[in-house]
């Protein structure tokens, strides 16, 4: 079986979903603890003739060391501003029409965690693109996770028994994750050294790393071909 565990992130870039595309099963890392200003709560989306700009979700004040799956989305109705923003944003790209209306119901918040709202909505943008996988979460399985990042992602692993581990680049390029010690664990480590396709923009200039929002309204159904155009796992172990 092949596996990533990962924190849930809020309308991700395409290496994301190349992720999720390569997997059997996605475990949502939700009980890990919050960090502001990351990928947990906000992505970036382009307007024509502007630089990237920040799209965040509102949450509740809570105290620092608070989890991911305790993080509460604010009750005002901050999810209007952002879809105007997009509406905004992309009511010229090529798909505008073909896709607003859903991607406005997608991220319409129907849950007070924003743990349970991003699961969801990358899992409803992952099916609008053609992406099959099962999620759990973190949570469900280890509710108090303890030790260093690689520890965590161990305990997870003794439990769900995966052949193979999918993982971002960075954290194994930093030393979170050992491939030696996934080997004794018969685990066989792959990276993800994903490179970013250059898809059709408004812009002459192309901009990488935005959200998939982006590649959706600009290419619309093929957008899980353009996703799978950069693929590139490295092996590690």
């Amino acid at each position: 079986m092949k596996i990533a565990i990962t924190q849930p992130n809020f309308i991700p870039w395409l290496g994301y979903f190349d992720l999720l595309d390569s997997i059997d099963l996605w475990i949502s890392l939700d009980n890990v603890q919050m960090v502001k200003r990351s990928f947990i709560v906000r992505n970036k989306i382009k307007a024509v003739g502007s630089d990237p700009k920040w799209l965040t979700v509102s949450l509740k004040k809570a105290n620092q060391s608070i989890l991911i799956n305790q993080t509460e989305l604010d009750e005002k109705d901050w999810h209007i501003d952002a879809i105007n923003k997009i509406k905004s944003y992309y009511s010229t790209a090529p798909f505008y029409k073909k896709y607003i209306s859903v991607v406005e119901e997608i991220l319409s918040p129907k849950e007070k965690l924003l743990s349970v709202y991003n699961q969801r909505t990358v899992m409803d943008l992952a099916q609008l693109i053609g992406i099959s996988v099962e999620i759990k979460t973190a949570s469900s399985l280890i509710p108090l996770l303890e030790g260093n990042p690689e520890d965590k992602i161990m305990s997870l692993c003794e439990i769900l028994k995966p052949t193979e581990f999918y993982n971002f680049e960075k954290g194994i390029d930093i030393g979170l994750y050992s491939g030696e010690n996934f080997a004794k664990h018969q685990i066989q480590l792959f990276k993800q050294n994903y490179q970013h396709p250059v898809y059709t923009q408004a812009d002459p200039e192309f901009s990488p790393y935005l959200s998939i929002l982006d590649l959706l309204f600009n290419m619309g159904e093929n957008s899980l071909e353009v996703i799978r155009k950069g693929r590139n796992w490295v092996k590690v172990n």
